[in-house]
Formats: C-alpha cells, structure tokens, sequence
C-alpha cells in the first residue's frame, strides 16, 4: 500500500494577492523572499513567461529542483509538480491566494505527493511541512519587507 502525504499550511498578509501575485508568479523573484538560492526559467511556457507549462528549476544549497507549472492563474493560484528533485512521485504543489475584506490576503499552500522509496513518506512529509510553512510565512511577510527596506 503507498501512503500519500498531504500537507497544508496558511498565512494571512496585509499586501493584496495582485501584490504577493509579482513575487509568487515569476519563479526568478524567489530568492528575494524565500529560502532558494536561485530560481530560474528552464523553458518558458508555451504563451511566454512562467505561465502555464513553464518549466522551472529551484536550488536550495545543493537541492535542486525542476518544476512544471500545471495552473496559472493570475493572481489567485499557482500549482505545480515535481519533474525532478527531491525522491517523490505524484507531488503536485497548489498555491491560493485568497483576497480578504481588508484589503489583504489569504495564502493557502497544500502539497500532496508520496516517497518513490517505500517507508519514506511520513520523513519527506516531516520535513517538507517545516519548508513550506517557512515559505508561506516569507511570502506572506516579502512585501512588508520590501516596504519597509525602501523607506528606509
């Protein structure tokens, strides 16, 4: 039987989705306001850019990843899976940004996948789920910073 993880983390932002959207849609914008050393275009999707079919590679240290956008849709979500990386199969990541009444945002991560090495599972789960609440709090934190940088 292969058990299939999902993870699910939330952050609330006082910058507007079409704001997180800048940083969240463009895989180049990513060292700024997370944890990868670099992010870049391998291919450009069939409309240009990093929209739908797009092609990414993300490199942490000496992890790298190559990702494969499967939704774009501007500026509410983003989803992805993972071509190459990390030893999972199925992974497919969804990024919702919801917009709220005060004029902020909503950030709903959820990754579900499974390990390809039977018995790995609930570790890539365990660590995974600590790298995606780190990503969702920096997004959700970016355009503060950014602000306040700027002011300064």
């Amino acid at each position: 039987m292969v058990h299939k993880a999902q993870i699910s983390a939330t952050a609330t932002s006082a910058a507007s989705p079409a704001e997180l959207w800048r940083l969240l849609g463009e895989v180049g914008t990513w060292p700024t306001w997370s944890a990868f050393d670099s992010g870049t275009l391998l291919e450009t999707a069939p409309g240009g850019g990093d929209g739908l079919g797009a092609l990414r590679r993300l490199q942490t240290g000496r992890q790298v990843s190559v990702e494969r956008v499967v939704a774009y849709e501007a500026p509410r979500h983003l989803a992805y899976t993972l071509v190459e990386g990390l030893p999972l199969k199925d992974y497919r990541a969804d990024v919702t940004l919801e917009p709220m009444a005060d004029g902020g945002t909503r950030i709903t991560w959820e990754s579900r996948f499974s390990g390809r090495v039977p018995g790995t599972t609930w570790f890539y789960r365990l660590v995974l789920r600590v790298f995606i609440k780190r990503l969702v709090r920096a997004l959700a934190t970016a355009p503060v910073k950014a602000a306040s940088s700027i002011a300064a």
